[in-house]
This record gives structure tokens, C-alpha cells and sequence, in this order.
């Protein structure tokens, strides 16, 4: 699956740089988000953390490809975490969790698919007894291993835990996204 995406992407960014001279910066940038990163982001949070690094490295390196495209950077020019805030983007792997905690967010305000819901538990629900994520509206963690820790109810609950309260609180959707964008580029 990884590699068809690859393949894909990798088509149409091939076809973009031939019409590059006609590109301002922002259509660039529109045209990799539309045509390019919908197919990176389509289901990601269920199948990223199951494939190798192997594949994560190489869905890195095409996110670089369509940095360099965009920002009109030659292709060995070195990217470092201002091209990525130039252009509002996270890494693979910091988009894949963004994706995942935006997912968490509906499920927590009861916005998403009932089958999502059945699979995150509040941590005060389990139990009685205090504890310190029991007020803090974090999820009961699943009791899994191997395979199961690639899961996207278990990797949904350990990331949403490790989110401080006033990121959690958010009201609105486009308010979470946005912290949790900005508490991944302090993260860098």
C-alpha cells in the first residue's frame, strides 16, 4: 500500500516540476496539498505505525521532495525545521499524530463514528479511585501487546494523555488542530 502511494505521489510531483515555471509559491503549495498529501494523509493514523521504518523514512523523503518543490529549493539544498513552519507543515510522523489527536478529539466530543467510540474508554470510567489522568480527561490506555501497540485505539490514547490540559480543553476543533500544532514545533 505504502509503495503505490509512493508511486503515486511520486507521479504527480514528476509532472508538477515540468509546469513549475508556471507556479506561483502559493499555487505550489496548493497543488501538493491537493493532489499529493491527501493521498499521504488518507487513513494514515490506522496503517502508519504498522509499516517498517523502512517505509517511514521513505514517506519522509518524499515530504522533503515536495518541500524543495514548493519552496523552489534545489534538490540536494538542506530542509531544516524553518522551511517546514515557512510552509505550516510537521514532519511525517509529527502530521500522523496531529491526524490521530484530531480523530481523538471527535471521539472525545462524541463527533466521530460509534464503532471509533466503542474503543476509547475514560479513565474515570474504569475506575473509582483518584489518580492523576482520572480528572484530567484522559482515556484508560488498552492492555495490549506486540500488534496491538501499533493500534490506532492505543496509540489514540497514549497520545491524547500525553497532551497537557489547556491543549485538551479546547473548545473547537480548529482550536485543538492549532494547538497541537504549535505544541509540536516546540517540540522540535
Amino acid at each position: 500500500m505504502v509503495n503505490e502511494i509512493i508511486k503515486k505521489a511520486s507521479s504527480r510531483l514528476k509532472f508538477l516540476h515540468r509546469k513549475k515555471s508556471f507556479l506561483t509559491l502559493h499555487t505550489r503549495k496548493l497543488l501538493v496539498s491537493c493532489l499529493i498529501q491527501c493521498h499521504l494523509d488518507y487513513a494514515c493514523c490506522f496503517w502508519f505505525h504498522n509499516i517498517s521504518k523502512k517505509f517511514k523514512d521513505r514517506l519522509q523523503i518524499l515530504q522533503n521532495k515536495c518541500i524543495r518543490f514548493v519552496l523552489n529549493l534545489d534538490s540536494r539544498s538542506h530542509l531544516d525545521v524553518s522551511h517546514l513552519k515557512c510552509l505550516n507543515w510537521l514532519p511525517v510522523q509529527k502530521r500522523v499524530d496531529s491526524i490521530t489527536l484530531s480523530h481523538v478529539y471527535k471521539v472525545k466530543h462524541k463527533k466521530a463514528p460509534e464503532y471509533l467510540n466503542e474503543h476509547f474508554t475514560s479513565a474515570d470510567s474504569v475506575h473509582t479511585y483518584k489518580t492523576r489522568f482520572s480528572n484530567n480527561g484522559c482515556f484508560a490506555i488498552p492492555k495490549v501487546k506486540g500488534f496491538g501497540m501499533k493500534t490506532f485505539a492505543y496509540n489514540g490514547c497514549k497520545l491524547w494523555n500525553s497532551l497537557p490540559p489547556s491543549v485538551k480543553d479546547q473548545n473547537n476543533l480548529m482550536k485543538f488542530k492549532h494547538a497541537v500544532k504549535e505544541l509540536m514545533y516546540t517540540d522540535f
